[in-house]
């Protein structure tokens, strides 16, 4: 409840992420329907596991929450560095707003 900014892991072995996704959703408008107002992040992780025409499909089905979805694999250092990208951002923003 005190964070700002959401950050989703979905296992990219998952059969139906946008569905996992939706779970997850569900869950927090259970608990406080205001964390659903609050900055996501999506990620699909463990992407190293599958072919890439495989990522493809689960990416676009998670493009349907409207959410940037970004592809990560503890084993890609280029994943890894966008990741942390992202988190400097938030850093900077979270900076800029003090």
């Amino acid at each position: 409840e005190r964070v700002k900014t959401l950050f989703h892991f979905i296992s990219a072995e998952s059969i139906d992420p946008a569905k996992d996704y939706q779970v997850v959703r569900n869950e927090l408008e259970a608990y406080n329907k205001e964390l659903l107002q609050k900055t996501e992040y999506i990620f699909l992780s463990k992407s190293d596991l599958l072919a890439e025409e495989e990522i493809e499909e689960k990416i676009k089905a998670l493009e349907e929450t409207g959410k940037k979805i970004l592809a990560i694999s503890i084993n890609d250092k280029n994943s890894i560095k966008r990741v942390e990208e992202i988190l400097c951002e938030i850093i900077k923003q979270k900076m800029a707003n003090i």
